[in-house]
């Protein structure tokens, strides 16, 4: 599974490229907590991995991608962005994965099923009953959906 861990970390991890004057208000303590996550969990700073050598142009570099070390993302690009009445730059990244799908086909419902009226009517009695009890217990309509495909899947499959 991928890991993409993202945000304001405040702190730097290299003084003389994540800084515009290496020296000011350095805090030892967390770059070391910083690095010792990372390093933990084999995360990667994706844009310094990018941009070895090139400074970020700010006075400091506190936004940043950490990526999983594993091999699960093809990342094809990471910039920031124009900083806009904040010390804060958006951090744009674009990747894709190559995880393989689950050998489990998708399940379909067969379309001449609809043609049968008793499995219609069946269906109809489930959906209501899905929704008598189901209304507004889901927390996101992807979530509902799924859980409405199951009720469907559980009738009758001829």
């Amino acid at each position: 599974m991928p890991i993409i861990w993202a945000g304001d970390f405040n702190c730097v991890l290299d003084g003389a490229l994540d800084r515009s004057l290496p020296k000011m208000g350095t805090k030892p303590h967390m770059t070391a907590m910083l690095r010792r996550i990372m390093d933990n969990l084999h995360l990667l700073d994706i844009w310094r991995e990018m941009h070895p050598t090139t400074t970020h142009g700010a006075y400091s570099c506190l936004d940043r991608f950490l990526l999983a070390n594993d091999g699960t993302l093809d990342v094809f690009w990471a910039i920031y962005q124009v900083r806009f009445l904040s010390y804060h730059a958006p951090l744009q990244l674009e990747c894709g994965t190559h995880m393989p799908r689950p050998a489990i086909p998708l399940w379909r419902m067969r379309p001449e099923l609809l043609g049968d009226l008793e499995y219609r009517r069946d269906i109809q009695e489930a959906l209501n009953g899905y929704f008598d009890e189901n209304w507004t217990t889901a927390q996101s309509r992807s979530i509902e959906w799924e859980a409405l495909k199951v009720v469907i899947r559980g009738q009758k499959s001829y």
